[in-house]
């Protein structure tokens, strides 16, 4: 071979040496791109877990309350109904005495129905 070909083929080897590098150099960026992507998604990813965990826990103490609210109804509901079915017997106990009433003592019969209301 020749001097010639020897210059010609070291020109090829430096131009693909030099493709090479800037390639390489290509590379490498596009691999720091990847990595800041990455980190800024990994970053998304912990800030998205993390509003979870609070929604997850305002939610948790939005049903406590609730089922406290539900619990403090339900007793307040029974107690109603209790006291409902007292004054009911009460009613039906007073409805079932006889008061002698005639029309001359109309006003003493009244008292009396009071006093008797009152005392029991």
């Amino acid at each position: 071979m020749d001097a010639q070909v020897y210059e010609d083929w070291i020109k090829w080897l430096k131009r693909d040496l030099y493709h090479s590098k800037l390639e390489i150099a290509r590379l490498y960026k596009e691999r720091e791109i990847s990595e800041q992507e990455i980190s800024g998604l990994k970053f998304q990813v912990s800030s998205l877990v993390k509003r979870i965990r609070q929604l997850e826990l305002t939610a948790e103490a939005r049903e406590k309350f609730i089922e406290f609210q539900e619990k403090q109804i339900t007793e307040e509901i029974t107690t109603l109904q209790e006291e409902i079915t007292q004054l009911k017997a009460r009613i039906s106990e007073l409805v079932s005495k006889k008061i002698p009433i005639d029309n001359d003592n109309m006003a003493q019969a009244n008292q009396d129905l009071v006093a008797i209301i009152l005392t029991k």
